[in-house]
């Protein structure tokens, strides 16, 4: 099997490592705990940046405007990033360890949004802005942006198998 996401008909077939399973894992559930710890969705209040890049000021300009965007908005933004974490999470689970990964089509804009959500925590951790930022280049965060642009493949193959 050519390695990343392949498409099968009406669902996708994720050829993963069982390390790139765990690591998914790990990254995933730390992204839920980090939401739950943030149950109060306020992105302004939180001494989290990865947290404020996750829920961003829709009104930079104007911090009343900005938090009275959030007080309707944020609850629903961090719960329904939780839920996406939680149905890759859940699909990982149900596959057999050594068989590839089947993500059901449905399930696909969930895994999309959570490796998007992945991808800007590791790039607030690392200090990336923009597409031409390199961030980081101590030692520490090479493993970073190892995962970082990893993902960054993961969520190319997947865009590349739902095109099919």
């Amino acid at each position: 099997m050519i390695r990343g996401i392949q498409r099968d008909g009406n669902q996708l077939i994720a050829d993963l490592e069982p390390g790139e399973r765990n690591l998914i894992r790990l990254i995933c559930g730390q992204l839920v705990d980090m939401l739950e710890a943030d149950a109060t969705g306020d992105a302004g209040g939180t001494a989290d940046p990865a947290m404020i890049r996750l829920l961003p000021d829709a009104y930079p300009d104007d911090a009343e405007a900005g938090a009275e965007f959030r007080r309707f908005t944020a609850e629903g933004i961090t719960e329904r990033r939780r839920q996406n974490a939680r149905i890759v999470l859940e699909e990982l689970e149900e596959a057999p360890a050594d068989d590839p990964v089947v993500i059901a089509t449905e399930s696909a804009p969930a895994w999309l949004r959570t490796i998007t959500s992945l991808r800007l925590v590791l790039a607030t951790r690392l200090g990336i802005e923009n597409d031409d930022d390199e961030g980081r280049t101590d030692d520490d965060a090479q493993p970073l942006h190892d995962v970082y642009h990893w993902l960054g493949w993961l969520q190319e193959s997947l865009i590349v198998a739902l095109d099919d």
